[in-house]
């Protein structure tokens, strides 16, 4: 059996799950699009050397279709002006990177197995999208407002501000504040739901395992934080594998406030870190991946 696994090599996730699909008698080719050899013809699509019709799969870890920072930070207009020429080079060669490689994303979801399937790997940066499906399916959220007209924000009161995209933290923003980062670019507004927050590895065909995450911070990520392994109830685990459906995964981290018997979820993750998940909660997601990969290729 043949596995792509498209990231890089040196990331934890990357070289873990290699390693876990190796001892289960895979051969595993690690593909940074950035720094593969790539031939599309007539009657190929090469990698790294390989043919895409010859992998039975391929795991997505990251796919480098965005500017580097140093063009998307605001900077002051000297500055501006010095990186403009290289800005555009740098604008260029992305919108040339995307076509190659949105095209080869294309072709291995056509012809095998991809965790998670093209579609689905951008929902983590489609959060207005990703929360419009899981509503229209009868999933719960918190309410929320993703906007750029001030006007909206002058009466939001206990809300929290989420990043569109990633890699943001979650936080309180005063009106004043949003109102400074809405000269730039839209803000999603999310209420602050209260429980326990959990976060819960699935596959599409059930549950590898969930964790209590114990922290201060609005944003789990920040400060100290701890993590228990914890038993989910039958009908949370029926909402959590509704989302993956509903999103067209095959494996996602979930993350969700629980209240008692009520749940909210606050986002689905078509390429999470799992890493964090298996070192400090004991929840063995890469080995449980590359068993579902070999699983559904035989």
């Amino acid at each position: 059996m043949l596995v792509g696994i498209i990231g890089d090599e040196r990331d934890i996730h990357v070289y873990t799950l290699k390693n876990r699909l190796e001892s289960l008698h895979c051969t595993v080719d690690v593909i940074y699009f950035p720094y593969a050899d790539m031939m599309c013809t007539n009657d190929h699509m090469m990698v790294n050397g390989r043919d895409i019709l010859d992998f039975d799969a391929f795991y997505v870890r990251a796919i480098p279709f965005f500017l580097q920072s140093q063009a998307s930070h605001r900077m002051k207009k000297d500055v501006w002006n010095q990186l403009y020429t290289q800005y555009m080079d740098i604008a260029t060669i992305n919108n040339e990177r995307i076509a190659v490689y949105t095209s080869l994303m294309n072709v291995m979801n056509d012809v095998c197995l991809v965790i998670n399937p093209f579609p689905a790997l951008f929902f983590q940066h489609l959060k207005p999208f990703q929360f419009y499906l899981l509503a229209k399916h009868g999933i719960p959220i918190p309410p929320y407002l993703a906007t750029n007209d001030v006007a909206t924000i002058e009466t939001i009161d206990d809300a929290i501000y989420k990043p569109l995209t990633s890699n943001l933290h979650v936080e309180k923003k005063t009106v004043v504040e949003l109102k400074k980062i809405m000269k730039e670019r839209p803000v999603i507004l999310q209420q602050h739901a209260k429980g326990k927050t959990i976060r819960a590895s699935l596959l599409s065909d059930g549950l590898v395992g969930a964790a209590e995450i114990k922290h201060k911070a609005i944003d789990s990520r920040v400060g100290h934080c701890s993590y228990k392994e914890i038993t989910l109830p039958a009908f949370v685990e029926e909402i959590l594998l509704k989302c993956l459906q509903v999103l067209t995964m095959k494996y996602s981290e979930i993350d969700f406030i629980m209240n008692g018997d009520d749940i909210q979820i606050l986002d689905v993750n078509p390429s999470a870190g799992f890493m964090m998940l298996e070192e400090d909660a004991n929840i063995p997601t890469s080995l449980k991946i590359a068993e579902y990969i070999v699983r559904q290729i035989r």
